[in-house]
């Protein structure tokens, strides 16, 4: 009977430690977490760049609820938008490993001679601090060893396709070169420059975009006068702020 009872513990003692085991390999919810999400949220991020063989070009972003997102490019099995939801202790292994790199130290960019090599570049944001920093081979083995912790969960099983390469291409915004987004810099300046270009170059104002009237849409007639060559205009002018060619969802 002792016997029994000895060799009956023994099995609920093992199976309650592979039930613990599972639990800290698996997410804590396999739902994602991956609508609303803002950019501003993204904790760590990898960019893959090409090379001149087969290198796989990706981008992995990590945002502060954990959920993880794959937005695969070409030589990858994960094309498309795929996500994944990774655990706390994932989560927090990945913070004290750059805290502890003291990533906020190293350079923005590590030059390399070498082209047949693809580049990398790691982001990390925290406590309002977020910096990047680009590289090839030649960075600090600590680079190396974030790279490869961030190359772990990108290359991990449990992906789930979010949106694939056709959906992404049909939801890309559509540039009408007509159409031109300006941000006044100088406002005082703003009456005088808007009939100015009206006159010389036949620019028409369509609407105010801000409650400070600072940024408005206007058009031009692409027959008239070369839109590429027309935003370069715009963005050297010293009473424009920025200008970009407006996009039509």
């Amino acid at each position: 009977m002792r016997l029994l009872l000895l060799f009956t513990g023994l099995i609920l003692f093992t199976l309650a430690c592979k039930t613990a085991e599972k639990a800290e390999a698996e997410p804590e919810s396999t739902v994602l977490l991956n609508e609303n999400l803002d950019p501003e949220d993204i904790v760590f991020a990898l960019k893959k760049g090409g090379c001149y063989g087969k290198c796989p070009v990706y981008t992995l972003r990590i945002y502060n609820n954990k959920y993880a997102e794959y937005t695969g490019k070409k030589d990858t099995d994960k094309l498309g938008i795929h996500g994944m939801m990774i655990t706390s202790a994932t989560y927090k292994a990945l913070q004290e490993q750059f805290d502890e790199a003291e990533f906020f130290g190293f350079e923005d960019i590590y030059p390399s001679d070498i082209a047949d090599l693809p580049s990398a570049t790691i982001t990390y944001q925290k406590d309002g601090l977020k910096k990047s920093v680009k590289g090839k081979r030649e960075r600090p083995e600590a680079l190396h060893k974030l790279q490869f912790g961030l190359e772990k969960i990108a290359d991990a099983k449990g992906w789930q396709l979010v949106k694939s390469t056709e959906q992404m291409i049909a939801e890309r915004p559509r540039i009408d070169k007509s159409k031109i987004v300006v941000k006044i810099a100088k406002g005082s300046e703003m009456a005088r420059w808007f009939t100015k270009m009206r006159q010389e170059y036949g620019m028409q104002l369509l609407e105010s975009l801000t409650p400070n009237n600072d940024t408005w849409l206007v058009q031009i007639n692409p027959k008239d006068h070369n839109p590429d060559k027309f935003l370069e205009l715009l963005r050297i002018d010293p009473v424009v702020g920025s200008a970009e060619y407006y996009q039509a969802k």
